[in-house]
């Protein structure tokens, strides 16, 4: 089953504001407490697998992305997050060894809550929605020959670990997994990112 990203959207908004109304049901602050804004720091890798009747699959590539989440006081957070990724070849040299996926974007629209550890520590986790292209190259003797266009409407989650080196200024690594429902294809990232609070 297969969802377009406009009817996903309005599954999150949904969500976002029904906490916003439990929020001010319990007369809780409606309005965010913090904004942050994420920077990858470029070392971020994705992997891009599948596993059909053709064979096993396997794209590896670099994200490069920025975000923003607004944090509210119940501790949990709304995040926006657009990613450009570079050209990714076939590396496990089956089936699909002439195959390239061109990325070219991605963009993240997440749940997520936090839970506080220490003093300048915390842990988080969450739910999301993610739009990509995923247009496919097909190369004979390193020449395009041919290709298809294509994209992905994916579910996923996340988990991560954030430390503010001071106030505002922090460091976190996050792990992200999604795939449509009901598909055998996934993506998975390992990301790095500089945080900074407002």
């Amino acid at each position: 089953m297969k969802f377009d990203w406009q009817r996903k959207m309005l599954v999150v908004v949904t969500i976002v504001t029904a906490l916003v109304l439990w929020s001010n049901h319990v007369e809780a602050d409606v309005l965010p407490d913090s904004i942050t804004l994420q920077l990858d720091t470029g070392v971020t890798k994705v992997k891009h697998s599948w596993d059909d009747i053709y064979g096993y699959a396997m794209f590896k590539t670099t994200l490069k992305s920025a975000g923003i989440t607004a944090w509210h006081d119940s501790n949990f957070g709304f995040r926006i997050a657009h990613g450009y990724m570079s050209e990714a070849a076939e590396s496990s040299g089956g089936n699909y060894k002439n195959v390239s996926i061109d990325f070219k974007h991605l963009t993240s629209y997440e749940l997520m809550y936090k839970i506080d550890v220490l003093d300048r520590l915390y842990i988080y986790g969450g739910i999301g929605t993610y739009r990509i292209p995923t247009d496919h190259l097909y190369y004979k003797d390193g020449v395009v020959v041919g290709g298809r266009l294509d994209s992905d409407d994916d579910e996923g989650y996340f988990i991560g670990i954030n430390y503010r080196l001071t106030e505002d200024l922090g460091i976190q690594w996050r792990y992200t997994k999604y795939s449509e429902i009901g598909d055998k294809e996934y993506i998975e990232g390992q990301s790095l990112e500089f945080t900074y609070r407002f």
